[in-house]
């Protein structure tokens, strides 16, 4: 028969097992029972103790001793750092024998029960070590704990304010919530802008370019007064830039300079505007210097144009991989209606059995009280032949 270690169960379940256990498993289990129930309950002896100490007068070796630190600036000359258990210097651990001493308390650690006192605090307070962290710049390894009233306390591993018993529970692990994921939901692959769209899309614009402009510079910012004066930003439209993602035609702005900026050389600045913002006011005349820049821009699309033309066989292409993908959504699209409409059938099956069941009811019911009047009638009837 295995031998059972009870210091290992937890109090609940030795206090269960104190109705079934034989006379030698009792006497074991009191035992650990009573050690635990020793270690919570406050120790009001110690505090009766350290009472009566501080009421004591001190001995002549007590009043050297503090006469000698009080020399030596509150110091205990005495003292000689922090030392092990044999009285030594501590030793420095190092990264192999921090790591060890990690893998040896999550093995011996992790899971007991345990008594810890909170920073700022003087009193122990149960909980439960969760994890161990080896904190490499501190070259200590530290105990991570949960008390039983929430809160989470790191201790390292030896100090006194930390005692760990033998009491082993189960680590209850909070699990990450994640969004509920739509059963009918799909994901529709976007067609790409073909280059004859954006050529399309840009000729339409293209008289804009050398155009002076103006536009409200914080047009995106809700104003509480809407009489609020509005900074108003000028500049000149020199370019076009396509939004391929957005499947859009952006204005490239050269916003205009102040006479400071202009005397300090200051670097041009430039703004992009969405071509269809109504906030935009575009002059309807070219000046001198918008024409060229008109002029100038055409002149280099059109060198672009003739410089990277498409053969047929890129047109062929190009034209494969957009009805693949048109494709693709179309099949995801129909999967997606198949889905809602197989749900749609279902819902609808059930209110036709719900209003069928309704309906039976009620005729039950009618039913019944017909029943019922012809029985009284009928009772009626009979009374009245017999008189």
């Amino acid at each position: 028969m295995a031998t059972k270690n009870f210091s290992q169960m937890t109090t609940k379940r030795l206090t269960a097992l104190l109705e079934t256990a034989s006379e030698e498993d009792k006497v074991k289990i009191n035992e650990v029972l009573e050690k635990r129930a020793a270690a919570l309950q406050p120790k009001a002896d110690v505090a009766e103790n350290e009472v009566e100490t501080e009421n004591a007068e001190l001995s002549d070796e007590e009043k050297a001793a503090i006469e000698a630190a009080e020399a030596n600036g509150g110091i205990n000359p005495m003292y000689a750092g922090k030392t092990d258990n044999d009285g030594g210097k501590a030793k420095k651990m190092s990264d192999k024998e921090r790591t060890e001493l990690a893998e040896k308390l999550k093995a011996e650690a992790v899971g007991h029960r345990c008594q810890v006192v909170p920073f700022n605090t003087i009193e122990f307070v149960n909980g439960t070590v969760c994890g161990v962290i080896e904190d490499k710049r501190s070259n200590k390894v530290l105990l991570a704990i949960k008390t039983d009233d929430g809160r989470r306390i790191v201790k390292v591993h030896d100090s006194k304010l930390l005692k760990i018993s033998d009491e082993v529970v189960e680590i209850q692990k909070a699990s990450r919530g994640r969004k509920a994921k739509d059963p009918n939901a799909t994901s529709i692959d976007k067609a790409d802008w073909l280059p004859e769209e954006i050529e399309a899309e840009v000729a339409k614009f293209i008289p804009l370019v050398g155009k002076k402009v103006s536009y409200p510079k914080f047009s995106m910012i809700k104003r509480d007064d809407e009489n609020e004066e509005k900074t108003i930003e000028s500049g000149r439209i020199i370019s076009l830039v396509p939004d391929k993602r957005g499947k859009r035609i952006l204005l490239r702005v050269l916003i205009d300079q102040t006479e400071e900026e202009i005397a300090a050389k200051a670097s041009k600045k430039y703004a992009h505007k969405v071509s269809t913002c109504e906030d935009l006011k575009i002059e309807d005349e070219f000046d001198e210097e918008g024409s060229a820049i008109n002029k100038t821009f055409c002149e280099r699309r059109s060198a672009a144009a003739e410089r990277n033309a498409l053969t047929p066989a890129q047109k062929v292409e190009l034209a494969e991989k957009s009805l693949e993908i048109a494709k693709r959504a179309l099949e995801k699209a129909q999967e997606a209606f198949e889905k809602r409409k197989a749900a749609l059938e279902k819902a609808q099956e059930e209110l036709k059995k719900y209003l069928t069941a309704e309906e039976n009811a009620v005729t039950a019911e009618e039913n019944a009280v017909t029943a019922e009047e012809e029985t009284a009638a009928t009772e009626e009837n009979s009374a009245d032949s017999a008189e």
